[in-house]
């Protein structure tokens, strides 16, 4: 059975990098968040839309996902 831990996120610019190019998928940023807040490499990572609850596409870019300076994004960790 699979564990699920949800942690929400106000991500700030010291968070991480906004000058990151937009159309960079949200999978580089999960890359980062793991990085950051030292999850293990073999946590499956998803993002939750604050609005939607749903889970976002890792294939979309940072601004067809709309995220920005001050969003609450919710992580979603899925450990084995």
């Amino acid at each position: 059975m699979t564990d699920h831990i949800l942690v929400t996120l106000e991500m700030q610019k010291e968070d991480y990098d906004l000058s990151l190019p937009k159309h960079l998928a949200l999978s580089k940023l999960l890359d980062k968040l793991a990085q950051l807040y030292d999850w293990q490499a073999s946590d499956r990572l998803e993002l939750k839309s604050k609005q939607t609850g749903q889970i976002l596409d890792k294939a979309k870019s940072l601004a067809q996902s709309g995220i920005a300076d001050g969003d609450c994004l919710f992580v979603l960790i899925k450990t084995p």
